[in-house]
C-alpha cells in the first residue's frame, strides 16, 4: 500500500478530482492512514482543487470522512476542506448520503477531539508533577451549522435504522449467550440513538459486535475503517466493546459456549450452568 500511495502522490496533479477522492476514501476504508510524508503534497493539491471548485459535494464529503477516520483533521487545511463541504451542501433540502457522511464525520471528530482534550489534561497534571508535556493544542473548526445539522442527523438516522441486519451468525451468538444465562438484547440502539449495536449486555453496558466478512479486508482480514470508526464511537459513548470475528467463531455449540465464556470472562463474571450467582463487572487488569 505504501508503494501504491507513493505513486498516487507522485501523480496527484494528473489525477481527476474523483480519482483523488476515491483513493483517499479507499485507503481509509481499508483501515489504513496516510503517512505524514504523503499528507503535505495531498493537502497542497486539495487546497488547489478546492480553490478551483473542482470537487463535487460527494467527493468532498468522501474526503472529509476518510481524513476524519484517519485522524488527519488538525490545522487550517482541514478547516478549509470542512467549509468547502458545508458550502456544497448548503442548498440541500432533503436527507441524503452527503449529509449522513458529514454527520458521521462530525461524530468522529468530536470523539477524537474529546480524547485529545482528556490526554492534554492528563499531561498537564503530569507537568505539574515535573513531567514535561509536548502536546500541541489543536484548533478544531468543524462544527455543523444548526440548519445543516438537523438535516444531517435525519440522514444519519435513516441509514442507522435501515441497515439493521440479523444474520445466522448473530443468532448463534445470541443462543450461546442464552445457554450461558447471560441477559442480553439483540439489535439495540445506543442511548443517543446514533447507532444500532448487534448485541447489548445492559447490566454491564457492554456491546458485542458480531463481525462478519464485511467488517474486514478480504485478503488480509484487517479490520476496515468503518468498523474502526464504529468501535471508536461506541467507546467514546462509554460502552465497553467486544468484537467477535467470523473467522474465529466455532461451528459447534459446545465450542461456541466455551469460546464466548472465555472471551467474556475478561469483562464480566460468566455464570456457569446451575449457578445462581449474580453476574458483575470484573475490572480488566
Amino acid at each position: 500500500l505504501a508503494t501504491l500511495t507513493d505513486r498516487f502522490v507522485a501523480h496527484l496533479q494528473e489525477a481527476t478530482p474523483q480519482e483523488i477522492a476515491n483513493i483517499i476514501w479507499a485507503i481509509a476504508s481499508l483501515g489504513y492512514a496516510l503517512r505524514e510524508r504523503h499528507m503535505a503534497p495531498i493537502w497542497a493539491e486539495l487546497e488547489r482543487r478546492i480553490a478551483a471548485d473542482a470537487f463535487s459535494g460527494q467527493e468532498l464529503t468522501n474526503i472529509v470522512w476518510a481524513l476524519s477516520v484517519m485522524g488527519q483533521f488538525h490545522g487550517p487545511q482541514f478547516a478549509l476542506l470542512w467549509q468547502a463541504s458545508l458550502d456544497k451542501v448548503a442548498d440541500v433540502d432533503q436527507p441524503g448520503k452527503k449529509l449522513a457522511q458529514l454527520f458521521h464525520s462530525n461524530l468522529l471528530l468530536q470523539a477524537q477531539s474529546d480524547q485529545e482534550e482528556k490526554e492534554e489534561e492528563e499531561e498537564e497534571q503530569d507537568a505539574k508533577k515535573g513531567v514535561k508535556s509536548h502536546r500541541i493544542h489543536h484548533d478544531h473548526r468543524w462544527a455543523l451549522p444548526e440548519g445543516i445539522r438537523e438535516l444531517a442527523e435525519q440522514s444519519w438516522h435513516a441509514i442507522v435504522l435501515r441497515e439493521t441486519i440479523f444474520s445466522r451468525f448473530h443468532g448463534q451468538v445470541s443462543f450461546s449467550l442464552s445457554r450461558l444465562k447471560i441477559d442480553h438484547e439483540v439489535e439495540r440502539l445506543t442511548q443517543n440513538r446514533y447507532m444500532s449495536v448487534d448485541i447489548l449486555l445492559p447490566e454491564h453496558n457492554l456491546v458485542l459486535e458480531v463481525d462478519g466478512p464485511s467488517h474486514f479486508a478480504m485478503n488480509t482480514l484487517r479490520t476496515n475503517g468503518s468498523t474502526l470508526a464504529r468501535n471508536m464511537l461506541l467507546k467514546h459513548w462509554s460502552y465497553e466493546v467486544v468484537c467477535i470475528p467470523y473467522f474465529g467463531w466455532p461451528s459447534d455449540e459446545q465450542a461456541q459456549d466455551k469460546f464466548l465464556s472465555k472471551l467474556l470472562s475478561k469483562h464480566i463474571e460468566v455464570v456457569k450452568k446451575g449457578q445462581q450467582k449474580k453476574k458483575k463487572l470484573v475490572p480488566e487488569s
